[in-house]
């Protein structure tokens, strides 16, 4: 009998293995650079007067966040209206408690 052969991997579970390693290795690496910045913006959003805490609730890619929507609010400087705006944001998210 003749061998075959092929230019398959004995195991292709490996392929497959490696696969799902690479995207668990990436997935922690987003939320892991996410986190950060959550962090970052959460402190810069601390030192903010009100025309800055307008401009990132605006134009900040995380102003749907609620820790970052919750900085916004606890600094003194937010307005009445910045703070309308905030609460009328749709979504049951923004009513539940915040872990730390």
């Amino acid at each position: 009998m003749s061998e075959k052969s092929s230019s398959r991997p004995e195991a292709p579970w490996a392929l497959w293995t490696g696969l799902a390693g690479g995207l668990a290795a990436a997935v922690i690496g987003w939320e892991t650079w996410r986190g950060l910045e959550l962090e970052r913006a959460v402190q810069e959003v601390s030192r903010m007067d009100g025309r800055q805490l307008d401009e990132a609730f605006e134009r900040s890619p995380l102003n749907r966040d609620k820790y970052f929507l919750g900085a916004i609010a606890q600094n003194a400087a937010a307005g009445t209206a910045l703070l309308d705006r905030i609460a009328a944001l749709p979504g049951d998210e923004y009513y539940e408690a915040m872990d730390h």
